[in-house]
């Protein structure tokens, strides 16, 4: 029953976000926050469902990094929990890794932030559906049972939002 309402909880959620993000009404509020601090609580956050598979959870932060950025903490620890969450989900042995880095793009520096994972994958041809509303890489009964299929378009609604891509 608890995961029934947290299934339906989570559901309920990503469509009022969905709803926000479509109507133009969410914000972002950006506001200095405490990178490593923040991908550790995401790695802390979903410590426990990595240990009941026996995944290896694990974050890494180049030391090229500043300690402290701007951007919307809450939004991006979404986006984070939501790809990391996923990697989880979707890798039934081996380990799940979170790495920020810098990415230099025209005349900036830009933050990368990488979820890499021993899992089967997606294949190539699926990549840019599966970040679409209510699509899974594989829509058998196995998998809709697994999600809405709507937290990777919101991923990728809410980066879009913050002036990045996914």
């Amino acid at each position: 029953v608890l995961r029934s309402a947290e299934s339906l909880l989570g559901l309920l959620n990503d469509i009022l976000g969905l709803s926000r993000i479509e109507a133009g009404r969410l914000r972002l509020n950006p506001a200095p926050l405490p990178l490593r601090r923040l991908l550790d609580g995401v790695i802390a956050t979903l410590g426990a469902p990595a240990a009941d598979k026996g995944l290896t959870l694990s974050v890494e932060v180049a030391a090229d990094l500043p300690a402290w950025m701007v951007g919307d903490e809450l939004r991006l620890r979404q986006v984070l929990l939501n790809l990391v969450n996923n990697a989880i989900k979707f890798t039934p042995a081996g380990s799940v890794r979170l790495r920020a880095d810098r990415r230099e793009a025209a005349s900036q520096s830009l933050l990368r932030l990488t979820v890499t994972d021993t899992g089967p994958g997606i294949p190539a041809e699926q990549l840019d559906r599966i970040f679409e509303r209510f699509e899974q890489a594989d829509n058998s009964l196995t998998r809709c049972l697994v999600g809405s299929g709507l937290g990777l378009f919101i991923c990728r609604q809410l980066v879009a939002l913050m002036g990045g891509e996914i």
